[in-house]
Formats: structure tokens, C-alpha cells, sequence
């Protein structure tokens, strides 16, 4: 019985000419840096790659989602920031 380690940046998909985050795939999407899924016919580019690993945090998930809005909400002493996001994808 082998076990195979994927030692790349990116991995490829079940979807044809995706490839993902093999550091964060495992995170919800929603909950990943942005840059995790990348179309491509080959393996992404370098620069790619780079960009979105310069924000990852692996296996540990952002604490806001990076689809959140976030607005001063008033009527406060002090204002304090009100942050919202929806946690069904399937809503707009």
C-alpha cells in the first residue's frame, strides 16, 4: 500500500483546466486567499502561483471570508465596524 505526496504548488482539479491551492483545498472556498482555483490548460503560470501563496494560509481558514462587506454601522458612541457575509453560496 503507497501513499503519493503531491509536492506541487497547484494541483489540478476534477474539473478539466482547473487547478487549486494544494496547501488550502481543503478550505472552503469563501474561507481561502484569493487566487486558490486558477483556469489553465497546463499547469499555472509562476506568477500566478506566487501571487495567491503570498497571501495563503494553508489549511488555516481567513477568519472573515474574503467575499465579506464591511461598513461603519453609526448609532454608537462609538462606531464600530459591522461585518456581514452570506454563508450560502448558492444566494446572491
Amino acid at each position: 500500500n503507497s501513499t503519493i505526496i503531491e509536492k506541487r504548488s497547484f494541483v489540478p482539479t476534477e474539473t478539466n483546466n482547473f487547478w487549486e491551492c494544494n496547501g488550502c483545498r481543503m478550505v472552503p472556498l469563501e474561507f481561502r486567499a484569493k487566487g486558490s482555483v486558477v483556469f489553465s490548460a497546463s499547469e499555472p503560470m509562476n506568477d500566478q502561483i506566487k501571487k495567491h501563496l503570498l497571501e495563503c494560509g494553508g489549511n488555516k481558514p481567513l477568519a472573515i471570508p474574503h467575499n465579506a462587506t464591511i461598513e461603519p454601522f453609526y448609532g454608537e458612541q462609538v462606531p464600530p465596524i459591522k461585518v456581514t457575509w452570506n454563508s450560502n453560496p448558492d444566494s446572491p
